[in-house]
């Protein structure tokens, strides 16, 4: 018997947007709680965060110069909590909450600034 993996989307009415179960690379590509992405779809340079940040001025994607701040285009979030994206640093302005187990297209592509979880 030939088993067939297949993503789910599900859409939720909470103004959320569509949100995907993790793609079987997924966690070839990232083991940290939650992964950003400068492409969309989980696509070109990563940065992981293993606990909340308040300000992404510090970071860097992975082997890149460029700013994780007002990068991130899609997202990941591996943690059992929700994880909720600023657009601007100190957990302020405009969010876009992503579950865990899910990965997501910013909203707010190119505005992310800050990060926390949701408990």
């Amino acid at each position: 018997m030939k088993h067939i993996r297949t993503t789910a989307v599900l859409l939720l009415s909470v103004g959320l947007g569509a949100v995907a179960t993790m793609p079987a690379h997924a966690a070839d590509v990232c083991t940290d709680s939650v992964c950003v992405w400068d492409g969309s779809g989980l696509t070109g340079a990563i940065a992981g965060f293993t606990t909340a940040d308040n300000n992404f001025s510090n970071n860097r994607f992975q082997g890149s110069t460029t700013s994780v701040n007002d990068h991130i285009t899609s997202i990941e979030n591996h943690n059992g909590s929700s994880a909720r994206f600023y657009t601007n640093s100190y957990w302020r302005g405009d969010t876009q909450d992503v579950p865990g187990g899910y990965w997501v297209n910013a909203r707010y592509n190119n505005a992310y600034s800050s990060f926390r979880y949701l408990i």
